[in-house]
């Protein structure tokens, strides 16, 4: 598993209304949980975003990015944490 952030009124919606929500491939990932919440500190975001859960490998699904996290390559399900 890795992790991504997302807005939490849109991504907890995601939750209600789908039975296996998705994170879009060229979405932004990190390798760990700890890794995505500095980011949600870093930019002060954490009262929008939330730290959520993608079943994805990190080798193999995603890519380095010039932005400091990595894309998804894939379509992958999230999960809550």
């Amino acid at each position: 598993m890795i992790f991504t952030v997302g807005r939490a009124i849109l991504y907890e919606s995601y939750f209600s209304e789908q039975e296996v929500p998705i994170k879009a491939v060229g979405g932004s990932v990190w390798r760990t949980y700890q890794e995505a919440t500095q980011y949600l500190l870093k930019n002060e975001i954490q009262n929008e975003y939330l730290v959520y859960g993608v079943f994805a490998d990190w080798d193999l699904d995603t890519k380095i990015t010039e932005y400091g996290w990595n894309a998804l390559l894939k379509d992958a399900p999230l999960c809550k944490i």
